[in-house]
Protein backbone atom coordinates (compact mmCIF):
# COMPACT_ATOMS: atom_id res chain seq x y z
CA UNK A 1 0.00 0.00 0.00
CA UNK A 2 1.08 3.18 -0.60
CA UNK A 3 1.96 5.47 2.09
CA UNK A 4 2.77 8.86 1.12
CA UNK A 5 0.70 11.73 1.90
CA UNK A 6 -1.61 13.55 -1.19
CA UNK A 7 -1.63 17.52 -0.98
CA UNK A 8 -4.76 18.91 -0.54
CA UNK A 9 -5.07 19.87 -4.37
CA UNK A 10 -4.64 16.39 -5.49
CA UNK A 11 -6.81 14.74 -3.29
CA UNK A 12 -9.84 17.06 -4.81
CA UNK A 13 -8.23 16.69 -7.74
CA UNK A 14 -9.05 13.08 -7.74
CA UNK A 15 -12.10 13.01 -6.09
CA UNK A 16 -13.47 15.46 -8.88
CA UNK A 17 -12.35 12.69 -11.16
CA UNK A 18 -14.21 10.20 -9.39
CA UNK A 19 -17.46 12.24 -9.36
CA UNK A 20 -17.51 12.70 -12.99
CA UNK A 21 -16.39 9.57 -13.60
CA UNK A 22 -19.59 8.16 -11.60
CA UNK A 23 -21.71 10.84 -13.33
CA UNK A 24 -20.78 9.31 -16.69
CA UNK A 25 -21.43 5.85 -15.61
CA UNK A 26 -24.74 6.63 -13.66
CA UNK A 27 -26.10 8.52 -17.03
CA UNK A 28 -24.76 5.46 -19.33
CA UNK A 29 -26.88 3.31 -16.98
CA UNK A 30 -29.97 5.66 -16.80
CA UNK A 31 -30.13 5.61 -20.74
CA UNK A 32 -29.78 2.13 -21.26
CA UNK A 33 -32.87 1.04 -18.94
CA UNK A 34 -34.65 3.78 -20.55
CA UNK A 35 -34.21 2.13 -23.56
CA UNK A 36 -34.77 -1.50 -22.83
CA UNK A 37 -37.97 -0.72 -21.20
CA UNK A 38 -39.21 1.43 -23.96
CA UNK A 39 -38.65 -1.88 -26.43
CA UNK A 40 -40.16 -3.96 -23.65
CA UNK A 41 -43.33 -1.94 -23.04
CA UNK A 42 -43.35 0.56 -26.59
CA UNK A 43 -43.80 3.33 -24.03
CA UNK A 44 -41.43 5.78 -21.87
CA UNK A 45 -40.77 5.16 -18.17
CA UNK A 46 -42.26 7.37 -15.93
CA UNK A 47 -38.86 7.30 -13.80
CA UNK A 48 -35.69 5.18 -13.58
CA UNK A 49 -33.76 5.49 -10.42
CA UNK A 50 -29.76 4.04 -10.58
CA UNK A 51 -28.08 3.82 -7.73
Amino acid sequence: MDTTKLTREEALRRWNASKENKRKMVEKLENLVRKSCLEHTGKEPIGVEVW
